[in-house]
């Protein structure tokens, strides 16, 4: 199991606010930050999105259904309202939205707006991701860990968070008997939290 300080790197890390999360285990790193919520969550998917995400499977991983309501959005444009809309109301916890090109600066400022108005969090699983400017407060990579079975490395890439380097954070994050276990990486140092 991971230290309760490492946990607390990861919870300020997601705090209030827009995060966005690309790569091959990507939504199995949001599905780990659901495990520890009770709160509602609203996870919205493309109508005509060929991946679908089975229920019955985050069930197997510990995250509790009843507090999640699936939503099916036509455009870009109804999914970043409806997420914005569901952040500012104050009734959820946890936006997560499926299959979106990164917003641009205005979109994305919108959403960290509503997300402290509403003391949410939004997730934007990435089709893929682009250098431009936006407002996010952290961006993600999430792969497989090359030539290691059941190892994913999670990227920091981008923070807008005090005392965080961007580009410098670093984990591996294993699965074991279907329960992650988070480990920080040895270039991430306890020294760049408190800076």
């Amino acid at each position: 199991m991971s230290s309760p300080q490492q946990k607390n790197i990861i919870n300020k890390l997601l705090s209030v606010g827009n995060h966005e999360v690309f790569g091959g285990f990507a939504t199995y790193f949001i599905v780990m930050h659901l495990q520890q919520t009770q709160h509602q969550v609203i996870w919205l998917k493309g109508q005509n999105d060929a991946d679908y995400l089975y229920p019955n499977a985050l069930a197997n991983l510990a995250v509790n259904l009843k507090n999640i309501t699936f939503i099916t959005y036509q455009n870009q444009q109804q999914a970043l309202w409806i997420m914005e809309e569901a952040l500012r109301s104050g009734a959820v916890g946890t936006v997560v939205a499926e299959g979106l090109k990164q917003p641009n600066l205005l979109q994305s400022r919108r959403l960290n707006l509503a997300a402290k108005t509403g003391q949410a969090k939004a997730f934007m699983l990435l089709k893929a991701t682009s250098q431009n400017a936006n407002s996010a407060m952290t961006r993600w990579q999430v792969d497989i860990c090359a030539g290691a079975q059941n190892q994913y490395q999670v990227k920091l890439l981008r923070s807008r968070q005090k005392g965080f380097i961007s580009g410098e954070g670093n984990w591996i994050m294993d699965i074991k008997n279907e329960k992650f276990h988070i480990n920080l990486a040895a270039t991430f140092t306890a020294q760049q939290i408190t800076a």
